[in-house]
């Protein structure tokens, strides 16, 4: 009857909203940065952050990633010569710009999130593994040659604009040691969301530094 199709109408009807609010809910629960459940040392658990970082997504478009070549200024003679090319990528995980700055807060109590992926290729192995004793690439945020992942734990908000934290590059091969930077900065736009997750290289005279979204409103600057 017409009363009876009236009722099942609403019924699907509302059974359909149920289901598109969980779904929804579901999906703002995964939106964010995926969390590192077992890590709160951080830096006593580089093999727990290496298997974390696997299983993310990292941006590869042009539009969210950056990859450039970039001339290496070989400090390893005097003066020093901008002699070598390397090409280097830089890519945010998917969803960073869907972090809360208390997502980077302290790894003790659940804070820190793997933000970007960055990959140094081979073009940049004869500077890398020269007469420099470093594994980094002079001042260029001290990333070693393959990929690494950055963290980025104990945020900090310092003022209206600006807060601190720390930053861990984890190479993906287990016989480089983590390298740690203790105080990047992080700007706070308070004034709108980012739409996207975005990483970029920023270019100076002699060495180039990362930039990349890591919260709502908030950016990541590891510059050296």
């Amino acid at each position: 009857s017409t009363r009876h199709c009236r009722s099942a109408r609403i019924v699907a009807g509302f059974l359909a909203l149920l289901a598109f609010s969980l779904i929804g809910g579901v999906a703002q629960l995964q939106a964010q940065t995926p969390v590192c459940d077992e890590v709160n040392d951080p830096l006593n658990q580089a093999k727990e952050l290496r298997d974390c970082a696997r299983d993310m997504e990292f941006a590869e478009d042009s539009r969210s990633s950056d990859h450039r070549w970039i001339d290496v200024v070989d400090n390893t003679v005097r003066p020093p010569l901008r002699r070598f090319n390397c090409e280097a990528r830089i890519e945010p995980q998917v969803n960073s710009h869907r972090n809360d700055p208390e997502h980077l807060g302290d790894p003790s109590s659940g804070g820190g999130r793997i933000l970007a992926r960055v990959r140094i290729f081979d073009g940049c192995r004869r500077y890398l593994h020269g007469k420099d004793p470093e594994p980094g690439y002079g001042k260029f945020g001290g990333f070693p040659p393959g990929i690494s992942y950055i963290w980025v734990d104990s945020y900090e908000q310092t003022d209206s604009e600006w807060g601190s934290a720390r930053a861990i590059v984890i190479p993906k091969v287990a016989s480089i040691a983590l390298i740690v930077t203790d105080d990047i900065r992080v700007c706070q736009h308070d004034d709108f969301e980012d739409e996207a997750a975005t990483a970029r290289w920023i270019f100076k005279p002699q060495d180039a530094a990362a930039w990349w979204t890591c919260s709502r409103n908030g950016c990541c600057n590891l510059d050296p």
